[in-house]
C-alpha cells in the first residue's frame, strides 16, 4: 500500500508542476485512460483456468516540447487476477512520445488526427493476494492514435506491450512479466488552440521565426530611440536661436521629439507582439484580426519581386489559410521614401499584388485576398539610413477572421 501511495504522490507532484509553470501551459496536457490487459504467454490446464483479460486504468500528464516530441509520466493499475489468486501491479512510467504524423508530413494543413510512438521506462510494484508490493523495473512500447475533438480535448485508442523485470505471479504455469494492453484515453490540452499538440511543424517554425524577428525589431527600435535621445540632447545644448541648414534648432528638436514618440509607440507594440509569441498565443487561431509583417525578407529598391525568403515565410501561412476558408486576407504594400508619392503608390500596390499572386498560386481563392498600396505613408523605421529604408520596404498580411 505504501508503494501505491508513493506512486500517487509522484503523479500528483508531476501534474502540480504544470500549474507552477503557467507561462508554459501550451506545452502541457493531462488525462485518464483505461481498458484491458492480457498476460502474454499464459498457459492453461484442464483443472486450472486463467482469467484471460483483466482491467487496467490510470492517469497521465505530458509536456510536449514541440510538434514532434514530448515527455510524460503515467501511473497505471494493472489487474493480473486468475481463478487461483488475486494480483495487481502498479506501473509508474516516464515515457517519450514521437508524433509520427508530423514526422512524416511536416506541411500538413490539418492537425485533427495524430499517431504517436510511445516508449517508456519506470518501476512496477506487484502484489499477490494482499501481500506487500514488490518492486521491479518496467518498460513499455506502444502506439497511440488520437483525434482532436476540440482544441482542448482529444480522444484516443492505444495499444502497448508492457514488460516487468520480475514475475509477480509465483505460479509455475503463468507469468506476469509481460502484457499486451489496449486502452481508450481522454486528454485535456491546456491553452487549447495554442497547445503544441495542435500545431504543425511549419506553424511552430513560423511562430518561432516571428518571435526572433520581433526581438530583432525591438533591438533596432531601442537602438534608434537611444540615438534619437542623444541627438535631442546635443541639439538642446546648442542655443535655441541657432540653426542648421537654415532650420531653427527648436524646430529640429520638435521633429526629433515627434519621431521619438512614434518610436516609443512602435516599441510598445513590438513588446506586446513579443509577449504574444513567447506565450505562444497562436494568433492564427484566435479571434479578431491577425497581422503578419514580412518586412524581414524585404524588397530591393524599386522592386516588387518576392525573394526566396519571402516565399518561405508565405509558405508557413498557407496551411492555416487553406484550412480556414472563411477567413479573408488583406495585403498592404509599403515602400521607403525614395522617389515620388505616385511612383511609390504604384510600387507598393505591385508588391501587395505579388504576394496575392503567390497565395492564389498556392490554392487560396482569389476573391478572399484584397490588396492596397500605402507607399511610404506608414514607415516603421527611420528612412534616414539604408537599414531603416530596407525595413520600410515591406508587405503586411492581415487575416480577418
Amino acid at each position: 500500500m505504501k508503494k501505491v501511495i508513493l506512486s500517487s504522490l509522484i503523479a500528483f507532484a508531476f501534474v502540480s508542476g504544470i500549474f507552477a509553470q503557467s507561462t508554459e501551459l501550451s506545452k502541457w496536457s493531462a488525462g485518464v485512460k483505461g481498458g484491458i490487459s492480457t498476460i502474454r504467454g499464459i498457459q492453461y490446464s484442464t483443472d486450472w483456468y486463467d482469467r484471460a483479460y483483466n482491467p487496467e486504468f490510470g492517469v497521465f500528464a505530458e509536456r510536449t516540447f514541440n510538434p514532434l516530441t514530448g515527455l510524460g509520466l503515467e501511473v497505471m493499475y494493472v489487474g493480473a487476477n486468475n481463478d487461483t489468486y488475486d494480483a495487481n501491479i502498479i506501473n509508474t512510467t516516464v515515457y517519450h512520445s514521437i508524433n509520427l504524423t508530423n514526422l512524416l508530413n511536416r506541411f500538413r494543413t490539418s492537425s485533427k488526427f495524430n499517431a504517436y510512438y510511445i516508449t517508456g521506462l519506470g518501476a512496477a510494484f506487484g502484489s499477490v493476494d494482499g501481500s506487500d508490493y514488490e518492486p521491479a523495473l518496467a518498460a513499455t512500447f506502444g502506439l497511440d492514435l488520437e483525434y482532436n475533438v476540440t482544441p482542448f480535448v482529444a480522444v484516443g485508442v492505444e495499444g502497448q506491450y508492457r514488460w516487468n523485470s520480475t514475475d509477480f505471479s509465483m505460479m509455475p504455469y503463468s507469468t506476469t512479466k509481460d502484457f499486451y494492453t489496449a486502452n481508450l484515453n481522454v486528454r485535456y490540452k491546456f491553452n487549447g488552440v495554442t497547445n503544441n499538440r495542435n500545431v504543425s511543424i511549419v506553424e511552430f517554425e513560423r511562430i518561432n521565426s516571428q518571435k526572433d524577428a520581433t526581438q530583432q525589431a525591438i533591438d533596432k527600435i531601442e537602438y534608434e530611440l537611444a540615438r534619437q535621445a542623444e541627438e535631442i540632447k546635443k541639439l538642446q545644448e546648442k542655443g535655441s536661436a541657432d540653426s542648421i541648414d537654415g532650420v531653427a534648432i527648436k524646430d529640429i528638436i520638435i521633429g526629433q521629439q515627434y519621431q521619438l514618440e512614434q518610436l516609443t509607440k512602435l516599441l510598445t507594440k513590438a513588446r506586446k507582439d513579443l509577449y504574444r509569441h513567447l506565450t505562444a498565443s497562436g494568433e492564427m487561431y484566435g479571434e479578431g484580426d491577425a497581422q503578419y509583417d514580412i518586412s524581414s525578407v524585404g524588397f530591393k529598391t524599386g522592386s516588387a519581386k518576392l525573394t526566396k525568403e519571402a516565399y518561405a515565410v508565405l509558405d508557413t501561412l498557407v496551411p492555416s489559410l487553406a484550412q480556414n476558408d472563411k477567413w479573408t486576407i488583406k495585403v498592404l504594400g509599403h515602400t521607403d521614401n525614395v522617389g515620388g508619392e505616385a511612383y511609390n503608390k504604384d510600387l507598393s500596390l505591385r508588391r501587395a499584388k505579388s504576394v496575392k499572386k503567390y497565395l492564389v498560386k498556392k490554392g487560396i481563392v482569389d476573391t478572399r485576398v484584397t490588396t492596397e498600396g500605402l507607399a511610404f505613408s506608414k514607415p516603421i523605421a527611420c528612412n534616414d539610413t539604408p537599414e531603416g529604408r530596407a525595413k520600410n520596404r515591406r508587405v503586411e498580411v492581415i487575416v480577418n477572421k
